[in-house]
C-alpha cells in the first residue's frame, strides 16, 4: 500500500513540475512578436484628417471603441463617447468564447503607450503589457495597414478628447485563453502605397482594413468556414431576434451578382447622418449591427469628365468596394437574415422613404410644375423599382396585402 502511495505520489508531483514547466516555458515565449518599434510619429495636419478619415468611415476603430446607441437603427455613435470603449462583445451577441470588452483608446488610457506600442498592439495584437489580443480586434487586417495610414491613425487617436472610463478585463474560456496567445503575426508587414486608380488592388486593401470578412463569414464553434468566405451567415442575437450577415460574394442569385456600381454605392449612401434622418426602433423592431452610418462617410471621389455626364459622381472608396467584391469567388449560400418577418416591411418601408424622398427632391429640380397625379404615380414606380433591389422575399402575403393598400392609397 505505502509503495502504491509512493508511486501516484511521485506521479503527481511529477506532473505537476511537468505542467507548471510548460507553462512557464509557453507564457514566456508567447506571443511571439517583435519589440515595439522605437519609431516617433510626427504631426501633421494631412495625418491628423486622413486618420479621422479611416477610424471613422474605413477601418472604423471608433465603431467598437465607443458606445452605440441601439435606439436608433445601426446602432450609430453616441455623441461624447467617441474611443471611451466598454462595449461587450460576448458569446450571446457576437459568438465570442468569453466576454471581451472594448478598451479606452482616448488618451486617457494611451497616453502610457509610446508610438512603437501603438503600432504593435494595432497591427500585432499584443498590449504593452505583452497580452495578446483576441483577434475581434482586426489586427490581422491592419496588419496590411500601410505605414502611412497606420501613422494617420496613431496621430488622430491621440487627439480624440480624453475621458476617463475604466474598462473591466476579459474574460476567455480554457482552452482559448491559451490558443489566443499563439495568433498574433511576429512582425509588421505592411502593404506599398497603392495606385488608387487600379480599383481591384485599391479595394482588395480596403475590404482587408475594413474587416469585411469577419462579419461576412460564418462561424463554426468560434472559427471561420474560410472556404465561404464572404458568403454570409454570421450570426448575431440581437433584442429583436437572431440575424445573419448577408452574402456579400457576386453570387447572381444569393449574393450581390446582379447589384450594378451605383446600386452598390446607394445602399451604403442611403444611411449617411448628413444627408438621412436615421429612424429610431423599438427593443422589438429590426436593427442590423452593420455600422452603415459611419460606412456611409466614405466621400472620396474619382474626378469624371463633366463634359460627358455633368451629373455624374463617383464615390471612389466604395467604387473600390464594389470592385472589389465582383473579384470574390461567387459563393451560392442563401442566408436567411430576417427572422422576423415584420421587420422586413419595417426596413423596406424605410428604404422606400429614404429613396423617395431623394428621387422625389430630383424630380422638383427637374419640374416644378409637375401634375400632383404624376407625383404619387412617380412614388409608388420608386417603391415597385427599390423593392425589386432589396435582398428581401416579396413573395409574403403580408407585404402582397401591404402593398395593394399603398396602391389603393
Amino acid at each position: 500500500m505505502n509503495k502504491f502511495f509512493k508511486i501516484t505520489l511521485y506521479t503527481v508531483v511529477g506532473l505537476i513540475f511537468i505542467i507548471g514547466g510548460f507553462l512557464i516555458y509557453f507564457n514566456s515565449t508567447y506571443p511571439k512578436v517583435d519589440f515595439p518599434s522605437n519609431k516617433k510619429i510626427e504631426f501633421s495636419e494631412f495625418r491628423l484628417e486622413r486618420g479621422k478619415y479611416l477610424a471613422n468611415h474605413v477601418t472604423v476603430c471608433i465603431d467598437c471603441h465607443s458606445v452605440r446607441d441601439w435606439t436608433k437603427y445601426s446602432g450609430p455613435i453616441k455623441p461624447n463617447t467617441l474611443g471611451m470603449g466598454g462595449e461587450v462583445f460576448d458569446e450571446n451577441f457576437a459568438g465570442v468564447p468569453g466576454v471581451i470588452y472594448s478598451k479606452n483608446i482616448t488618451p486617457y488610457n494611451i497616453s502610457r503607450y509610446s508610438d512603437g506600442e501603438l503600432m504593435r498592439v494595432i497591427t500585432n495584437g499584443v498590449t504593452k503589457e505583452s497580452e495578446a489580443l483576441f483577434p475581434l480586434m482586426p489586427y490581422m487586417g491592419y496588419n496590411k495597414l500601410t505605414e502611412e495610414d497606420l501613422y494617420s491613425i496613431i496621430v488622430y487617436i491621440r487627439s480624440l478628447e480624453p475621458i476617463k472610463n475604466k474598462v473591466p478585463e476579459r474574460s476567455l474560456n480554457f482552452p482559448v485563453n491559451f490558443i489566443v496567445k499563439t495568433i498574433p503575426p511576429k512582425s509588421y508587414n505592411p502593404s506599398l502605397e497603392l495606385d488608387k486608380n487600379n480599383t481591384i488592388e485599391y479595394g482588395k486593401y480596403l475590404v482587408t482594413i475594413a474587416g469585411c470578412v469577419h462579419c461576412h463569414t460564418q462561424m463554426v464553434k468560434g472559427e471561420p468556414v474560410i472556404e465561404k468566405a464572404f458568403a454570409g451567415g454570421f450570426e448575431f442575437n440581437l433584442p429583436c431576434g437572431k440575424i445573419k450577415s448577408a452574402n456579400i460574394t457576386p453570387d447572381n442569385e444569393t449574393g450581390i451578382g446582379l447589384w450594378t456600381r451605383e446600386q452598390f454605392i446607394r445602399r451604403f449612401k442611403m444611411m449617411n447622418p448628413d444627408s438621412n434622418v436615421i429612424p429610431s426602433v423599438g427593443p422589438k423592431d429590426f436593427n442590423t449591427p452593420m455600422p452603415w452610418t459611419m460606412y456611409a462617410g466614405m466621400s472620396i471621389k474619382k474626378k469624371v469628365n463633366r463634359h460627358i455626364n455633368p451629373f455624374a459622381k463617383i464615390y471612389f472608396l466604395l467604387y473600390c468596394f464594389w470592385a472589389r467584391s465582383r473579384e470574390l469567388s461567387s459563393i451560392k449560400k442563401k442566408v436567411n437574415r430576417h427572422i422576423n418577418p415584420f421587420a422586413k416591411i419595417y426596413f423596406l418601408l424605410y428604404c422606400f422613404w429614404a429613396r423617395s424622398r431623394e428621387l422625389s427632391s430630383i424630380k422638383k429640380k427637374v419640374n416644378r410644375h409637375i401634375n400632383p397625379f404624376a407625383k404619387i404615380y412617380f412614388l409608388l414606380y420608386c417603391f415597385w423599382a427599390r423593392s425589386r433591389e432589396l435582398s428581401i422575399n416579396l413573395n409574403n402575403s403580408s407585404f402582397r396585402n401591404l402593398s395593394l393598400l399603398v396602391f389603393i392609397f
